[in-house]
């Protein structure tokens, strides 16, 4: 258990230091002050969705075995959707998920990998550009909005990341500590870009070798993805053990969010 928690005060101060950090270095890119910062502001959005899409959290898990059961009655989409009409949900929204059921049964990611992957993705885009010539402004610019990127989208995970993994009477205060991390590495960015008049490589090298190290710890964490919430610090301790709950669907299993009965 002391292994999540210091791994989860150190990730969300990870994610602030690089996210302000970086956004921070748009001044010291050289060419157009102005399109760095628009460029580097506008990552974000695809930063977000691609976080969404890879670790899309369904908001109509209790309707699940409404659709499975219809599905296997061999009912159409529209009798589904029709079904579904009185859920207050996107109906695009349940045609899509009525599809990935019917027709792919893909898994997504889950919430450790792709927290993992955009830590490792953005710390090893930022972790070079410190050793690399401000003449190539282009290569200096791009690396920059990978690192962006990453950091972004593992800020857009770790939240929900730690509210899965912490046992319900600390939630709250997990997350609270969370936020606080955060502020500290908010307040420590600027002090550390200002360090580069010492070394020039510095800001980047903690940048991208914090981020490195925040995904490689990571992977010892456990997957909660289509897991039931822990509610005490023994299901926590042991949720790696926890199987996915899953329903079978045309030959094929899927993890399905749940609450799942001691």
């Amino acid at each position: 258990m002391w292994l999540i928690a210091s791994w989860f005060s150190y990730t969300p101060f990870v994610c602030s230091l690089d996210y302000y950090g970086l956004s921070m270095n748009a001044a010291l890119l050289g060419g157009d002050l102005f399109l760095n910062f628009a460029l580097i502001s506008a990552i974000e959005i695809p930063a977000y969705s691609l976080a969404w899409l890879v670790n899309k959290v369904c908001t109509m898990d209790a309707k699940r075995d409404t659709i499975l059961e219809l599905h296997k009655a061999r009912k159409s989409n529209w009798e589904i959707l029709k079904a579904l009409k009185n859920c207050n949900i996107n109906k695009v929204f349940i045609w899509r998920e009525v599809r990935q059921f019917k027709e792919t049964g893909m898994t997504k990611v889950g919430r450790k990998w792709s927290l993992c992957i955009s830590f490792l993705v953005g710390g090893g885009a930022v972790l070079p550009i410190g050793f690399i010539s401000k003449d190539v402004r282009g290569v200096h610019l791009a690396l920059n909005l990978v690192g962006k990127l990453g950091v972004t989208s593992a800020f857009g995970i770790v939240y929900l990341y730690t509210a899965e993994l912490m046992p319900t009477p600390i939630r709250s205060a997990t997350l609270g500590l969370c936020a606080m991390a955060s502020r500290i590495g908010a307040i420590i960015a600027p002090f550390l870009i200002q360090m580069s008049r010492q070394w020039e490589p510095l800001p980047m090298v903690v940048f991208g070798g914090c981020s490195i190290l925040s995904g490689i710890l990571g992977l010892s964490l456990p997957e909660t993805q289509g897991r039931p919430l822990p509610q005490t610090l023994h299901d926590a301790e042991h949720l790696q053990s926890v199987e996915p709950i899953r329903h079978e669907i045309a030959g094929e299993t899927r993890p399905l969010l749940a609450d799942q009965d001691d």
